[in-house]
């Protein structure tokens, strides 16, 4: 017979497995999204945090993916149904907002590097009001040359809260490889991306419900 401090360990050991296996869940998930639809913030920070390994605070893999569903440019994704259990990074901007500060940096200083050429975000879609460009990286980039501006609140808000995670915030991690801004295609809103992580993150989702289940009845058990 276990004693009750057995049963108690055994019972939060396996409920730390659980949320380890959601967030594996997620990482799948995102993973799959953002094949389509790297340009967006939240999956421009999950390669971010993906590259300097790191899952905690902004880059938890359960709130990014919560992040992604949340912004109109990435909710028809398939792996946003059914709705994440994460919560939305609340300082990660949504794509347009991303984009909204580039341009609104740029028409306030023209002459900047990031603004021109190649290195400029082209003209955001009239419809959607996003440009296809990595914008959160670009409105980073445009911030650390110029972070006394008005425009850059949102940014410096983001890097509070993300303990400076760099590129945008300044240098990546020692040892990882700097993300580049790109003009890589957003997917149209009625693009899905490969439905397997839908199904996959239905089914763990629904087996670490059953698995914290079961830990709380293995601690009432051990308490009587």
């Amino acid at each position: 017979m276990f004693s009750t401090q057995s049963l108690v360990a055994l019972t939060l050991a396996v409920v730390a497995a659980a949320g380890v296996q959601a967030q594996s869940t997620s990482t799948a998930s995102l993973t799959a999204a953002c094949a389509n639809l790297s340009a967006l913030p939240a999956c421009d920070v999950f390669a971010s945090c993906t590259t300097q390994a790191m899952t905690t605070g902004v880059c938890n893999p359960d709130n990014l993916l919560a992040s992604l569903c949340a912004d109109p440019a990435g909710a028809a994704a398939a792996q946003c149904t059914p709705k994440p259990a994460g919560t939305p990074v609340p300082t990660l901007l949504s794509a347009r907002n991303a984009t909204s500060v580039v341009a609104a940096l740029c028409m306030a200083m023209p002459d900047m590097k990031d603004c021109q050429g190649a290195d400029a975000c082209p003209a955001a879609d009239a419809a959607t009001g996003v440009a296809k460009c990595k914008a959160l990286t670009q409105a980073g980039r445009l911030c650390l040359d110029m972070p006394t501006m008005k425009d850059c609140a949102p940014i410096l808000a983001f890097c509070s809260a993300s303990n400076k995670l760099g590129p945008y915030c300044g240098a990546v991690a020692a040892g990882s490889a700097t993300n580049t801004t790109s003009s890589a295609s957003l997917a149209p809103a009625s693009t899905t991306a490969p439905a397997a992580g839908k199904t996959s993150g239905a089914m763990v989702a629904s087996a670490s419900t059953g698995i914290v289940a079961a830990a709380g009845a293995m601690i009432a058990y051990a308490l009587l």
